[in-house]
């Protein structure tokens, strides 16, 4: 039998699966590597929890690109010319890495309707 914690890094290795095809310790390697910072505003973020960095990919290939924080991830740059500029150079950065790929055709899930 899980204990509660183990329960919640299955549910949580089950989740990264799922929606972006890696495990969990991918995800934690993705955030060493960018030693804890949004890959935007460079703020440094916790590994979990609420306010974490989490994963952007690109919705139409589904392709990983980097981690960043809630607020970069929305996009809601505080009229920051700064961190405009940087979002730019990011989504370019990844613009021309998605350009050479193709699409990859997942399977939606269905929803059930009431």
């Amino acid at each position: 039998m899980l204990t509660p914690d183990e329960k919640k890094i299955r549910a949580r290795n089950l989740h990264f699966k799922a929606k972006y095809g890696i495990t969990l310790d991918q995800r934690n390697a993705l955030y060493d590597k960018q030693k804890g910072r949004c890959a935007i505003c460079t703020r440094e973020k916790p590994r979990e929890g609420r306010d974490c960095l989490v994963i952007d990919h690109n919705h139409r290939t589904h392709r990983i690109r980097e981690m960043l924080c809630a607020r970069c991830n929305r996009g809601y740059y505080r009229e920051n010319p700064d961190l405009l500029l940087a979002a730019s150079k990011y989504f370019k950065k990844h613009k021309a890495l998605d350009d050479l790929l193709p699409t990859i055709k997942r399977k939606r899930k269905r929803t059930r309707r009431a």
